[in-house]
């Protein structure tokens, strides 16, 4: 390169870094000024957002309301969120008539998800406080569905036993 060209290329650069410069910084300040302004926007809304999280946290639905969420989770086939609902349910209002149900449900869920010893398990004790009035009109049902689940189960074990590996 000849020193007339590299004089050149120095003057050109001299002339285009500065330019380039000035429009990355200016660049960067609208960013900044993005920025401080989603800061500020957050910082107003945080207030609001934590009242409805203390409003949330007061605010507490009754049995009914929890075993319709539950059910609706079940229907829709999110069994480890309807099993979450029913179980707080069955351990936090266990003399409300929501109890049995949620039991039943509950049992339901772990047979539709193939976890047939929990299912078991909630079958059971339904039928062993047949009993009581509550327990009643799921005693035929629940005695069915233990049952079932302990043959289904059996039937499970020995099959795969008996698959070649």
């Amino acid at each position: 390169m000849s020193p007339r060209n590299r004089h050149l290329r120095l003057r050109v650069g001299a002339v285009v870094l500065p330019l380039a410069l000035g429009w990355v910084t200016g660049a960067h300040a609208s960013g900044l000024e993005e920025a401080r302004t989603e800061v500020t926007n957050v910082d107003r809304e945080i207030g609001s957002v934590q009242s409805a999280v203390e409003r949330a946290k007061t605010q507490r639905l009754s049995p009914e309301q929890r075993l319709a969420n539950g059910e609706l989770l079940f229907r829709g086939k999110d069994y480890a969120r309807a099993t979450v609902v029913f179980g707080e349910l069955i351990e936090e209002f266990p003399d409300t008539p929501s109890f049995t149900d949620a039991l039943w449900l509950r049992g339901e869920t772990f047979y539709a998800a193939r976890e047939y010893l929990s299912a078991r398990r909630d079958y059971r004790l339904m039928v062993q406080r047949a009993s009581e009035p509550r327990f009643q009109q799921y005693f035929g049902r629940a005695w069915r569905a233990s049952s079932t689940s302990l043959s289904v189960r059996a039937t499970w074990r020995v099959s795969t036993r008996c698959s070649p590996s």
